[in-house]
């Protein structure tokens, strides 16, 4: 199946991102889990929701950043592929 075939049934999946165990992504993420469990221990039921909304938010964000970033690096390779195959 072509990459064209794959994007139009739905078969690539570019944004699943994997944390590799013993990464700066994998050390980071639990230094995170670690301060929001204790950070959350303090909080009163109020304050934990507003803490929840406030990570949702966090998340929503770097969606979207995530995906603008990806479509930016595709517009690049884009240009790129097109200059290497122009004559000029």
């Amino acid at each position: 199946m072509s990459v064209l075939e794959d994007l139009w049934f739905d078969n690539l999946v570019v944004n699943d991102a994997e944390i590799k165990k013993g990464s700066e992504a994998e050390r980071v993420l639990a230094a995170m889990v670690r301060s929001d469990n204790a950070l959350e221990a303090t909080l009163t039921e109020q304050q934990k929701e507003r803490f929840q909304n406030s990570k949702d938010l966090s998340n929503q964000l770097l969606t979207i950043l995530e995906k603008e970033a990806f479509v930016r690096g595709f517009k690049l390779g884009a240009r790129l592929a097109a200059e290497v195959l122009s004559d000029g």
